[in-house]
């Protein structure tokens, strides 16, 4: 007998941008979470950040029964060009317990135009 064991019961999906983020400006990037063994509580989500990335997240709440949210990502005007390694962080509340979920991505930024 194998015995699984999740560790949250949501599954985190995000769809990394096809666009770069271009300096100066901000892109919405979607993220979905699947509900599994009867959760159907609100999820928050954000972005964990590098240190001296240039740039700044908003946090969503997916509110309880559905499924999907937008995150908005910003970047400095003087961000420097280059990709990030992002980290989408899940928040949730299931039986009395914090539980947390993790998904890397990655955000492309390039300078703005002269």
């Amino acid at each position: 007998i194998t015995l699984n064991v999740a560790p949250t019961p949501v599954a985190l999906n995000v769809s990394a941008p096809t666009n770069a983020l271009v300096a100066g400006t901000r892109i919405e990037v979607p993220v979905s979470v699947t509900r599994q063994f009867g959760f159907a509580d609100a999820v928050e989500v954000s972005v964990q950040l590098p240190k001296d990335s240039g740039l700044k997240a908003t946090p969503v709440a997916i509110a309880k029964d559905q499924g999907a949210g937008k995150l908005v990502i910003e970047a400095a005007k003087d961000a420097a060009p280059s990709p990030r390694e992002l980290r989408l962080l899940a928040s949730l509340k299931f039986n009395g317990q914090e539980l947390k979920s993790e998904q890397p991505f990655t955000v492309q930024v390039t300078a703005a135009p002269q």
